[in-house]
């Protein structure tokens, strides 16, 4: 809960009085010398705490995380959230060009943002609307190209590395003999 800027000490011993019953907003602020706001905002915290996550209250590490704020509904961002999905369905590669597209945005928008805060937005806007399914490259490459391969119906499976090892050593000795020959 850093937004309000609180030593850990104090925290814990805000903490501590609610779990033994012992908090009084008015008295602790007090005593710690922090704002009476500051102890009803932790108080209010520690009562989520209690209602959602009652094994999590003596975990004095632990705070719930805040839910991301919407952004505001500006007349450029509610443009903004109708071509995202546009333009993101044309393209075609699993890279994003942040450039490209933000040539793409501006010629389409009537009111477009800055180059700054539309990268900002936009990277936000993917964070928040895209999820991204990975492709497993094993299931595009083709049987024969795996590096098993069939001989007179035995399988064999070709170690790229060793086969490497032994083409070098392979070199090193037909040198030596051509030495040895000259």
């Amino acid at each position: 809960m850093q937004r309000y800027q609180l030593s850990l000490e104090k925290a814990n011993i805000l903490r501590q009085r609610f779990i033994d019953g012992q908090y009084h907003s008015w008295l602790l602020a007090k005593e710690l010398r922090v704002s009476t706001i500051t102890t009803w905002r932790y108080k209010r915290e520690f009562e989520k705490i209690r209602a959602e996550y009652p094994d999590l209250l003596t975990d004095f590490g632990f705070y719930p995380g805040e839910p991301n704020r919407p952004h505001w509904e500006t007349p450029k961002w509610i443009q903004f959230s109708y071509i995202m999905p546009a333009l993101l369905s044309e393209e075609k590669t699993a890279t994003l060009e942040t450039s490209k597209i933000f040539e793409k945005y501006h010629q389409l928008s009537s009111d477009p943002y800055a180059w700054k805060t539309f990268k900002y937005n936009f990277v936000k806007w993917v964070r928040d609307n895209v999820t991204l399914t990975p492709q497993k490259l094993l299931d595009h490459i083709a049987p024969e190209d795996k590096g098993h391969y069939g001989i007179g119906g035995f399988q064999m499976t070709i170690d790229f590395g060793k086969f490497q090892k032994r083409c070098h050593l392979l070199n090193k000795a037909q040198h030596v003999k051509r030495s040895l020959i000259e």
